[in-house]
């Protein structure tokens, strides 16, 4: 039995509980250039242009409130900063 504090630890390494899940995702991203340039923006500055944010938005990457767009969860933000 894993406790959440272990699994929160882990959950965005590379052979963690998500790790298929979030590698999907890093291919998706890593075949649009504009897409990775965008979610690094989001993840630095919550901002992100309008075309790219939809497509952001479609995939359950981000969610956004007005001008601010984040990522959808944490474990995005962990998991994206480490690798854009």
């Amino acid at each position: 039995k894993q406790s959440w504090k272990d699994l929160r630890a882990r959950a965005a390494h590379e052979d963690g509980p998500f790790a298929d899940h979030l590698r999907r995702y890093h291919w998706m991203i890593q075949q649009d250039p504009a897409l990775r340039d965008a979610l690094r923006n989001i993840i630095k500055n919550n901002k992100c242009s309008d075309d790219l944010l939809h497509r952001l938005l479609q995939a359950g990457l981000v969610r956004a409130s007005g001008d601010l767009v984040r990522c959808r969860c944490d474990l995005y933000r962990i998991y994206f900063e480490g690798k854009l």
